[in-house]
């Protein structure tokens, strides 16, 4: 045979090494992380098909953006800042703001602070404007059209940061969009919490035994249970479950008599924690020196309690400091914001931080942080996780800052040596260390519950870190609607999707070879060539498969069919007219290419169009067919030539089987 044959035989042999090699870790080996795949399968091909929504299933979330309230913390974080520069300008002694619905009222001490503020401190804010003016005073506010256009910045940046936040998980085929002025679509294949609730309910049973009369969720959104106890039990004894699970125990609230003890739980699921959370770091200086709180012993609501701490300093002295604690944060949180006993010096207030009372129950206890945030983690470069030797092995965020970051932390750290910094964390507080020296280097550390499990404290780390990474979100936003789409759907949608597909391939099989004889079965051979090639593409790329997706297949498939009808029908012509088995061939595809580069050519532009301005799915459809063209005109144009010329050479002057 010529040695350009035996060349283009390579080509073929290779384009079915690598579809076998490709498809190994998707069909054999699916269940498997990369780490676990066998040692002789190249890194390359440990990547896999992913599946869609539409047929692994996944979570549905609609999340609700506070846009009203991110413009008016906004508003609050520009007056804030107006008064501290007017205090380091010597001017702004009696300085103070108040809201005034979407207004911040500013009163200025004298008639020349309140000029100084809107000469040379308004210009800094080109949204904000000043109205309904006084000889001491003015308000700041947005117009309807400045709020708008703020709220359509902080959406923008919402849905970016959660595409942010989905890439550092890994979650393939996601959907982020937007839907009316403030909520969000989240689509999430392959995010389940079934599995996660249904270990919680069988852990709570394993730990309480026959105790537990009754465990189940409340509604659909798994966001609470009630369990029911023949004995009181303690929040200790549930949280000690969930640390075994990967679901999260925001509160529990316990009533009625020792022997039908119910308690309801709050949930927090793991979508929930990756993606509705704000992940706003804040680091603020804390107030040990104050005591609102002295005077108010005996005053104080059920189950709250007046406590005092102490803490050493790194000059041998001590610091002694008050706060108020209790069993229910929602009990502690309601009083230290609604209570009229609570009076927090001005530039204060009181946040919540989680601890440990002596005997290893979860208490929370307030901790009084000015209002000025000294840094954000706006400035973070990296959040990694590490392991603590000294503490029991457990797991901690360690954060790196950008150069601002790096010498406002270094300068904030030198100025308060022996003062306690508040870590912040959406509004609670992490941890509130003693700065024991000057810190430079622009390094530190969140510390996580120590309290659980190791792989639940790695997993927490892990989740904490990525969401760090990925950068907190403008304003809050809280999940409204969550729907699991089920496996039950998404095995039927596999089903009928694979079986269309293998009834639809049987049928062209059929008719192919019955129709064509040999040739047909050569175009059967390229045709199942041709779906290996497009899956192995998918695989080497990790594409994600789904139902649009699978109607490319179909779509590929018949195109390829086509192809072959063509090739065939002109080389019939040309055996009609005469022409021996060779130049038939030849002569056959050289007339038919032209028809079916055409056809290729005008499919591809429209997939490429569908993938630039199409969404999920319709992106999936388009990938998978321009995938397809590439590998029809491969082995319906040049492999199925390759064995129409073997036949044809082969056959001296016997008729082709065509």
């Amino acid at each position: 045979m010529p040695g350009a044959w035996w060349y283009r035989f390579s080509i073929v042999v290779a384009s079915v090494f690598f579809a076998v090699m490709a498809l190994i870790a998707t069909f054999a080996f699916g269940d498997k992380s990369a780490e676990e795949m066998p040692g002789w399968l190249p890194e390359v091909f440990h990547r896999k098909i992913s599946l869609g929504l539409d047929l692994q299933g996944g979570m549905h979330l609609i999340l609700q953006a506070k846009i009203d309230k991110a413009i008016n913390d906004k508003l609050d974080a520009i007056a804030d800042t107006i008064v501290e520069d007017l205090k380091a300008a010597k001017k702004g002694e009696g300085v103070k703001w108040s809201a005034v619905d979407n207004f911040r009222r500013i009163d200025f001490p004298t008639a020349e602070a309140k000029d100084y503020a809107i000469k040379e401190l308004m210009p800094r804010y080109g949204r904000v404007n000043k109205y309904e003016e006084t000889a001491t005073s003015f308000k700041i506010g947005f117009t309807d059209d400045e709020r708008n256009a703020y709220g359509e910045d902080v959406m923008k940046k919402i849905v970016e940061t959660l595409n942010n936040r989905i890439d550092e998980f890994n979650v393939k085929e996601s959907k982020v969009g937007r839907r009316g002025r403030d909520q969000i679509i989240v689509e999430l294949p392959g995010i389940s919490e079934t599995k996660d609730l249904l270990q919680v309910e069988e852990e709570m049973k394993k730990t309480f035994g026959p105790a537990l009369t009754r465990y189940g969720l409340l509604g659909e959104g798994g966001d609470k249970a009630m369990g029911y106890f023949t004995r009181k039990v303690t929040r200790a004894e549930i949280q000690a479950v969930f640390n075994r699970t990967r679901i999260g125990l925001s509160d529990v609230t316990c009533t009625g008599p020792d022997d039908n003890y119910a308690c309801t739980l709050m949930l927090q699921s793991l979508a929930k924690k990756r993606f509705g959370t704000t992940a706003r770091l804040e680091f603020r200086m804390v107030n040990d020196e104050a005591t609102p709180l002295k005077d108010l012993e005996g005053k104080l609501p059920a189950g709250v309690e007046y406590a005092m701490g102490r803490y050493q300093k790194p000059d041998g002295g001590s610091t002694s400091y008050e706060y108020v604690t209790a069993k229910n944060r929602d009990v502690l949180e309601s009083f230290l914001r609604d209570s009229a006993l609570v009076k927090p010096p001005d530039g204060y207030e009181y946040l919540v931080e989680t601890d440990k009372d002596n005997i290893g129950e979860t208490v929370y206890r307030s901790v009084l942080v000015t209002k000025t945030v000294a840094l954000t983690g706006d400035t973070i470069n990296d959040a990694r996780v590490a392991q603590d030797t000294d503490n029991m092995g457990g797991y901690f965020v360690s954060l790196s800052f950008d150069a601002t970051g790096a010498r406002v932390f270094e300068e904030l750290s030198g100025r308060n040596i022996g003062k306690r910094m508040a870590i912040i964390l959406d509004n609670t507080v992490q941890s509130a260390p003693v700065f024991q020296a000057r810190i430079g280097g622009g390094q530190a550390r969140i510390t996580l519950n120590s309290d659980i499990s190791l792989e639940r404290s790695l997993q927490d780390a892990q989740d904490l870190a990525a969401v760090l990474r990925a950068g907190s979100l403008p304003a809050d936003v809280e999940v409204i609607f969550k729907r699991e789409v089920g496996p039950s759907l998404g095995d039927d949608s596999i089903k009928a999707g694979i079986q269309s597909i293998v009834v639809g391939a049987a049928l062209v099989f059929i008719f192919t070879v019955i129709y064509y004889k040999l040739s047909g079965m050569v175009a059967v051979l390229m045709l199942i060539l041709n779906i290996g090639l497009i899956l192995a593409c998918m695989a080497l790329f990790e594409a994600t498969l789904t139902l649009p997706g699978m109607a490319g297949l179909l779509l590929t498939l018949g195109m390829a069919v086509d192809a072959s009808i063509i090739i065939n029908e002109r080389i019939r012509e040309e055996i009609a007219a005469g022409r021996g088995p060779r130049q038939a061939v030849t002569l056959g595809y050289e007339k038919a290419f032209s028809a079916i580069f055409d056809a290729n050519i005008t499919t591809l532009l429209a997939a490429i169009i569908l993938y630039q301005y199409g969404t999920g799915p319709i992106r999936g459809f388009a990938v998978t067919l321009s995938i397809g063209i590439f590998t029809t005109m491969f082995t319906g144009v040049s492999a199925s030539r390759l064995f129409m010329d073997y036949m044809a050479n082969n056959r001296g002057d016997k008729p082709l089987s065509i």
